[in-house]
């Protein structure tokens, strides 16, 4: 059975912030990672708030795409033919995927600078 133990140190080390080391489960306990905390809950709270605004705004983006263009204007768009089939099948079958594709990558780029400007993250 492995045991994993992650220690708290409370010093002044790493710019003013206290720190968490945790250690590889293992009997030499390999430093694993830094982990910096947040020194003020203030910040914590203005991260998770601009993180929801980005999530519903993304998830509103996707509900556009999957409901408006895959079904209530898939009549308007089938008028606009590629191949034998009308654009409102592409969007509806293909379409939706490749938005959401889009949104996890755009998502995962949002997050990462906005990670950077609260120094938090890996």
């Amino acid at each position: 059975m492995t045991r994993s133990a992650t220690i708290s140190i409370n010093s002044n080390s790493i710019d003013n912030r206290p720190f968490e080391v945790a250690h590889i489960p293992n009997q030499t306990h390999q430093i694993l990672q830094y982990t910096i905390e947040m020194s003020r809950p203030k910040d914590l709270k203005k991260y998770w708030n601009e993180n929801i605004r980005i999530v519903l705004f993304l998830l509103a983006i996707w509900f556009a795409v999957g409901f408006g263009v895959s079904i209530l204007f898939i009549e308007q768009l089938n008028q606009i033919k590629i191949g034998n089939l009308g654009l409102g099948f592409w969007f509806a079958q293909q379409g939706s995927i490749f938005v959401f594709i889009l949104l996890v990558l755009a998502y995962a780029i949002w997050m990462d600078r906005l990670d950077r400007k609260y120094e938090v993250g890996d």
